[in-house]
């Protein structure tokens, strides 16, 4: 009598940080072997038996069922099969590059390239921020001062004018 069961597939022992979206939400997961339909991983708090979970590396994304989990371990079966070499590049030649998870995204402003200021130079900029809010804060005090000194100087003519008008009615 011939045996039925299938022959195990080769797998890969690795060791690649990833990340998981489960019903938990994201987590950072660890992949330990994978196979062209699976993987196995750890995680802190595992998803349960039968949960679907997407495992993100850099821009590869697997999409699979959890079939088996035991501690921290568990393994799933993939929806799609798993190209092994684009895994451990973290790069997929034929997938356009994911938008779901925003560490995939490059930053918006990528030519703009922060630098680390002198002491010296921090403070002039500083100095320079302190100076302008001191010259805005004696305008707008200035400014204030003004409008009392022309109420003052218009309200005794405009009070004889008001007087006037009705006292000719």
């Amino acid at each position: 009598m011939g045996s039925h069961l299938r022959t195990r597939e080769e797998r890969y022992a690795l060791m690649l940080a990833a990340r998981m979206l489960a019903e938990q939400g994201w987590q950072d997961v660890r992949v330990c072997n994978v196979s062209s339909r699976g993987m196995m991983l750890r995680s802190a708090s595992p998803p349960q038996r039968g949960a679907y979970v997407e495992i993100r590396h850099h821009q590869i994304c697997t999409v699979g069922r959890v079939v088996w989990s035991k501690g921290t371990a568990f393994g799933i079966n993939s929806q799609q099969k798993i190209e092994v070499r684009e895994l451990l590049s973290g790069t997929s030649p034929v997938r356009p590059p994911i938008n779901g998870e925003r560490r995939a995204k490059p930053r918006a402003n990528s030519s703009i390239q922060m630098r680390v200021l002198p002491p010296e130079e921090a403070s002039r900029i500083v100095g320079r921020g302190l100076e302008w809010t001191a010259i805005a804060l004696a305008v707008v005090a200035a400014s204030v001062a003004l409008s009392g000194v022309v109420r003052a100087s218009l309200e005794a003519p405009f009070t004889e004018a008001r007087v006037a008008l009705k006292s000719a009615h």
